[in-house]
Parts: structure tokens; C-alpha cells; sequence
């Protein structure tokens, strides 16, 4: 079990202190007695921070991508010094993607945004000046309240990307929970939802990795685990060891595509009529378990006559 350190504290408390606080500011029901310094809140991290100056530090980190392989990482006079796989990762086994190995590039990129910028020229004039944290968040607020004021509480939508970028949801939810609005959107219901909700109803409720390493054709679609997935990049490698083909469709052509038995470089953007085609094949040479399909499907009947319209012929024409 991985021992929740002062600085994993600090930083929760900070995220959550700051979004309660930019609620009761929109909503007008702030009535402490002591003023919210997000300031403040930084600088106890930075001290927490310091202490682990001089260790190697274990985490688990985000900006891996979906691997979230566990990173050792060497800290000296509160500088990172090295980043590498920690071989206790059951997974990654001490190896990291292409992304975690660049890590420190990243962490000390020098055009890297570390502090609040306020916009100092017109808009695209590329002019800013660097404000404070509490000026950032007393902006923000006061922002939001002149839009629901104006507008409506239901004006305001957050949207926020992949839960690699932070776990905020459940920050976010309060947010919009003491605002009075109901809108949080994400590009989640066409990334990873539609597969853990399909796993649900599958497995039981279980999220089960799929046993990559036995199968006999690995079809990667738009993915590069090589890059992103690297549990995933070392099953697949298995996998190709043992002599199962690999068919790659992207329009890039990634280390996958030069090595795959197939490499389908469609045209960008024609995906959807790709797998249209390849349902019209499946479907019209019953190459589906028809027994499964009368007594598990509903729409079948409808899914027939649609694909009707992307024969193979207009599909090449459509995706080359």
C-alpha cells in the first residue's frame, strides 16, 4: 500500500479549500471571519515540499498517461534530479512510456506556465503580466458571478478533459453544486466511458485489462501504446513473440505501423465509415454468432439495413 505522505495531504487540502472557496465567493456566502489566501495554501506546499529534499520519492504519477507507472524519483535541494521506473511496479515492471521517460523535460520546460497571467495588451497581442494566485482566484469568481447574475447559473458549463489531467471531478461537481448549475461536460462518453460501461455489463462490474498477451490478432485503431501504455506495449510485444499478427489503422505511420502485418493509413477523419465498412463485411458474409445475436441484440434488423449504404467499394473510395 502506497503511504499517503504531508505533501499528498497539503496538495488535496489546497485543491479542495480553493474550489469551496470560489463557490461561497459566486454564490455570495462567504461569511468567514478569516480571508481564503490560495497563497498561503502554495507556500505550505512548497514548505512540505523542502522537506523531502535529498530522497528518493515513490509515486504514481498522472503525466504517464495511461499507464500510471510507479516512478522513482530523486529529489536534491528541492530539485528532480532523475525520474525512472520503479522495478516494484507489477506492470511496468521499472519501465516507463516515452512520455514518463521526458518527464523532467516537461517539469522544467522553460516556457512551462508555473504562476497565474493576466492578460496586459489586446487580445492576441502575446502581452501578459504575472498576477497572484489571489488575484487569479478572486477574478474567476467575481467573473462567474457577473455571468450568473446576468445570465443564469445554467449559463455555466466546466469542462474538463481526461482524468489524467487531475482528478477534479469530484471538485468540480461541488464547484458547480454551490454555483447552482447542473452543466459539466467532458470528451469522456467518446474516450474511455463507452468501454468501462460495455466492462460493467460484461464482466460484473469488473474492469478487466484485456489479456492481450494471448491473443492470436491485435488490432490497434489510432492508438500508440508504445508511446502512451506501456503494460499494454510489453503484453503486445508478447503477444507478437508468440505470432500473433497485428493490424494497424492510422493515418500516422508510428513504429506499430512499420512493423504490422496490415497498416490501414486511411484518410483523417473517415474512421466512422471504416468500421461501417467492416460491419457491412461481418454482417453480409455472417461472420457473427447469429445465436448471440437473436437472443442478446436489439436493433439488429436496423443495423442491417444501415450498413446496406457502405459496401467495401464506396468505403475505399471514401477512406484512401
Amino acid at each position: 500500500m502506497m503511504r499517503i505522505t504531508r505533501r499528498d495531504f497539503l496538495k488535496a487540502t489546497a485543491a479542495t479549500v480553493a474550489t469551496a472557496a470560489i463557490g461561497r465567493s459566486v454564490i455570495g456566502r462567504n461569511t468567514g471571519s478569516r480571508e481564503f489566501s490560495l497563497t498561503e495554501q502554495f507556500n505550505l506546499i512548497e514548505t512540505a515540499l523542502a522537506e523531502e529534499a535529498g530522497r528518493d520519492i515513490t509515486i504514481v504519477s498522472d503525466v504517464d498517461s495511461h499507464s500510471q507507472c510507479m516512478m522513482s524519483v530523486s529529489v536534491e535541494d528541492g530539485v528532480v534530479t532523475e525520474i525512472s521506473g520503479n522495478p516494484r511496479d507489477p506492470e511496468g515492471a521499472g519501465e516507463l512510456t516515452l512520455r514518463g521517460k521526458h518527464t523532467m523535460e516537461m517539469l522544467y520546460a522553460p516556457d512551462r506556465l508555473q504562476y497565474p497571467m493576466k492578460r496586459a495588451g489586446e487580445r492576441g497581442s502575446g502581452k501578459w503580466e504575472r498576477i497572484t494566485w489571489d488575484e487569479a482566484l478572486t477574478t474567476i469568481a467575481d467573473r462567474l458571478g457577473e455571468i450568473k447574475n446576468e445570465y443564469g447559473a445554467e449559463a455555466i458549463d466546466f469542462h474538463y478533459g481526461h482524468y489524467h489531467s487531475g482528478d477534479i471531478s469530484s471538485y468540480l461537481s461541488r464547484l458547480a453544486n454551490l454555483i447552482g448549475t447542473p452543466n459539466i461536460s467532458t470528451p469522456n462518453h467518446i474516450c474511455h466511458v463507452p468501454r468501462v460501461f460495455l466492462q460493467f455489463y460484461f464482466d460484473f462490474g469488473a474492469v478487466v485489462p484485456p489479456d492481450v498477451v494471448n491473443t492470436s490478432l491485435i488490432i490497434i485503431w489510432g492508438g500508440n501504446p508504445a508511446v502512451t501504455n506501456k503494460p499494454q506495449q510489453m503484453a503486445i510485444d508478447k503477444a507478437r513473440e508468440r505470432g500473433a499478427k497485428l493490424i494497424v489503422i492510422d493515418p500516422r505511420v508510428t513504429a506499430y505501423a512499420e512493423e504490422a502485418d496490415i497498416h490501414a493509413q486511411l484518410r483523417p477523419g473517415t474512421d466512422g465509415a471504416l468500421a461501417l465498412g467492416m460491419l457491412h463485411v461481418i454482417i453480409n458474409e455472417r461472420f457473427y454468432d447469429t445465436e448471440f445475436v437473436d437472443e442478446w441484440t436489439i436493433g439488429f434488423d436496423e443495423l442491417k439495413k444501415f450498413i446496406k449504404d457502405y459496401p467495401p467499394e464506396k468505403v475505399e473510395a471514401i477512406t484512401w
